[in-house]
């Protein structure tokens, strides 16, 4: 998944969806930022389970210019049909980096 912004990307909750009665879907997430087309910075979470968890994306805020945002992921292990999915939620922004200020 990916999208575009003007805005720095500070934070967003993350969890593994409950698919039937256990956890899940991705086991691992990682956003990456874009300036053009380079990468200039990722973080990344581990999933445990169905209950959110805050990734700290406020690193975002020491580079200039990103204007892109990709969301990689780790599929779970076994049978889920659904290996891939992932609950994101509250994606929080800055106008500027501390660059820009």
């Amino acid at each position: 998944m990916g999208f575009t912004t003007g805005q720095t990307l500070t934070g967003v909750w993350f969890a593994r969806p409950t698919l039937d009665t256990d956890p899940g879907g991705a086991i691992q997430v990682t956003v990456t930022a874009f300036v053009a087309s380079n990468a200039v910075a990722s973080v990344t979470l581990d999933l445990v389970d169905t209950t959110p968890v805050f990734m700290d994306t406020s690193s975002f805020l020491g580079f200039s210019g990103i204007t892109r945002y990709v969301i990689d992921r780790v599929e779970g292990p076994g049978f889920c049909q659904d290996k891939g999915y992932y609950n994101a939620d509250d994606f929080q922004f800055a106008s500027r980096s501390l660059e820009d200020m």
